[in-house]
């Protein structure tokens, strides 16, 4: 999943706007992927490679909020 390094919403001063042959883009240096493990109601577990931590715990609300300003983007594997 796409998300932000914070596994948060990112404020607005860390965001900046580019322009592209195809138009403005909104963009941040904070924007790892990583692979999710699982989630349960409060939280979500996921590998963080940023740290090298396997199965980080953080709140559901709050990487939801970190996934969002991404459209949600995600690759699931089964």
């Amino acid at each position: 999943m796409i998300v932000t390094s914070w596994f948060r919403a990112v404020p607005e001063s860390e965001w900046e706007t580019w322009q592209t042959p195809a138009g403005k883009i909104r963009m941040t240096y904070h924007e790892p992927a990583v692979l999710v493990a699982g989630f349960d109601t409060d939280h979500v577990y996921f590998n963080d490679p940023l740290a090298s931590v396997n199965n980080r715990k953080v709140p559901r609300t709050q990487f939801i909020a970190g996934w969002n300003p991404f459209g949600r983007q995600a690759i699931a594997y089964l």
